[in-house]
């Protein structure tokens, strides 16, 4: 009988319930956005960011954002902005988490400019933090340079 090689989320899991590491984050991009990933991050106390695959039910509730729920980026393009709600992402027993999400205006005379107001980057996360703070993290540092990296917890 053929054995299935391990995924990486059982590697972590496995390390994490081993008690290999401490205060563990899953920083994760698109490809790995699934509830089976999310479970196992919860099933061994691993806190996860993981980027969305971006589809009409997420613009459904990145469209219900409020204007003034909106916060400019300080250390990103002219016109980007960051805010915050909460979402179901894997179906309806899955918890409620937080959704981070950065929108950016397009460049002036961009194709996409022609076609949409914002670009929009989003991730699902259960991570403590501020909203700007987590975003920060995400956009701006390689996730094997995080400062947690360093200290026991590699980080979305």
């Amino acid at each position: 009988m053929a054995r299935s090689r391990p995924t990486s989320s059982s590697k972590a899991s496995a390390s994490a319930s081993a008690g290999a590491y401490s205060n563990l984050t899953l920083r994760a991009d698109s490809g790995f956005y699934s509830g089976a990933v999310a479970a196992a991050c919860r099933k061994a106390g691993v806190r996860y960011s993981i980027t969305v695959k971006l589809n009409k039910a997420l613009h459904k509730v990145i469209a219900k954002i409020p204007d003034d729920a909106w916060a400019p980026i300080p250390y990103f393009l002219d016109g980007a902005d960051v805010a915050e709600t909460t979402y179901r992402p894997f179906g309806k027993k899955a918890p409620v988490v937080r959704l981070i999400v950065r929108r950016v205006k397009p460049t002036p005379g961009s194709q996409l400019a022609l076609l949409v107001d914002y670009a929009f980057h989003a991730f699902v996360t259960d991570r403590d933090g501020e909203t700007i703070a987590l975003e920060a993290i995400t956009a701006l540092t390689p996730w094997w340079r995080t400062p947690s990296a360093t200290s026991s917890t590699a980080s979305a």
